[in-house]
Parts: C-alpha cells; sequence; structure tokens
C-alpha cells in the first residue's frame, strides 16, 4: 500500500495553503527520518531526506503491514507541454532501509509513482543519481544515463516512464545538464562509479 506524505495533490502549493491532514503528514514525514539517522552509512541521503522542500515534493512511502519499507520523494512539474520531450517529473529522493533492501520495495513504489504520474499526463523522469545503490536502482528500472551534472558531478538520468513513447531522436532536454551529454553505455557508468564511490 502507497502511503503519502505532506501535499494530497499532484498541484504545487504552499505549505501555508495545507489542510490540517498535509500538515500532520509533513511531519510523519519528518518522524519517520528520525528512525535512520543512527545508521552512518545511509548518513548523506538521510541529510538529503532532512532538506527535501515540502512546498515542490510530493512524498511517498510503501507500506508492507504495518511497516514503511521503502521512501520516495518526487517533484512533478507544473509546466505545460511544450516539445515532444513531454512532461516531466524529477525523482528527488529514494530511501529503503538496510533490513527491507533486495526485495523489490524500491522498483515496486517507483512503479506505483510512475503509474500515477502517467495519469496525470507526465511522460519522463529526471534524477540526479549520486550514490552506487541509486545507480543499481536506476539501471534495474532500465533508465538512461547521460554524463556527469555540471554542478556536481552526479550522473544524469532522463528516462521515459513508460518504454512504449516514441520521443524524438538526441539528447533530451533535461539531459543537457550534463557534461558532453550522450546516452552512457554500461561501462561508461562503472567507470563513474568506481570514481565517486
Amino acid at each position: 500500500m502507497i502511503v503519502r506524505y505532506g501535499a494530497d495533490t499532484l498541484t504545487t502549493r504552499r505549505f501555508e495553503d495545507y489542510s490540517d491532514e498535509e500538515k500532520r503528514a509533513v511531519k510523519e514525514w519528518g518522524e519517520e527520518r528520525k528512525k535512520f539517522v543512527a545508521n552512518p552509512e545511509d548518513k548523506e541521503v538521510l541529510n538529503q531526506w532532512g532538506r527535501l522542500p515540502f512546498n515542490t515534493d510530493l512524498c511517498f512511502g510503501l507500506r508492507v503491514g504495518d511497516e514503511t519499507v521503502s521512501y520516495s520523494a518526487w517533484r512533478f512539474s507544473t509546466k505545460k507541454q511544450k516539445n515532444a520531450w513531454g512532461r516531466y517529473t524529477f525523482w528527488h529522493f529514494a530511501y529503503t532501509p538496510d533490513k527491507s533492501r533486495r526485495r523489490g520495495y524500491a522498483k515496486q513504489l517507483f512503479a506505483e509513482v510512475a503509474s500515477l504520474a502517467v495519469q496525470q499526463g507526465y511522460v519522463r523522469v529526471k534524477s540526479l543519481c549520486q550514490s552506487r545503490l541509486g545507480v543499481i536502482l536506476h539501471q534495474s528500472l532500465g533508465h538512461d544515463f547521460w554524463g556527469r551534472d555540471k554542478k556536481n558531478g552526479s550522473l544524469v538520468v532522463d528516462s521515459p516512464l513508460n518504454r512504449a513513447i516514441v520521443f524524438p531522436d538526441g539528447i533530451p532536454i533535461e539531459a543537457r545538464c550534463a557534461i558532453n551529454p550522450h546516452k552512457m553505455i554500461p561501462e561508461e557508468i562503472s567507470e563513474h562509479i568506481r570514481a565517486v564511490v
């Protein structure tokens, strides 16, 4: 079952305009983070979690029984479709606690949120991949990598939410933030991981 923390719609609104229930859910997202602060291996991703802006990010959890086993935060662009690349979602964050890893939970949560996005008319997902586990997750989802980001050296991911949709040839609009943008081959991705991890 998917749970949503924060805003209950796919549109961007200010926190002041959230309902009381949505404000409660934002606080719950913050409380969830506190469960994992003690794990030094996940320190950087947990710091990123704490910086998420709720006025742009929609935060989700996948629950199995009474436990949340994976977390994800996305931003859904409010821009209208202007070109053949379509409307974008931005996948800002993914975290699965160590004890729940290697069970497909992050992939399942991605599929659920991607399905919501497609229903709303979104066709692509962009992400900056900053860890070895992130690369593995994106690869398992069949995502395209386009090089290193100019600002922080993270791998740029820009990929269709549904592989059946036909896009133009060339470099996607949102992938042009990469240094020397091009669709990376597996050897290039592996070399990048060895260099930074």
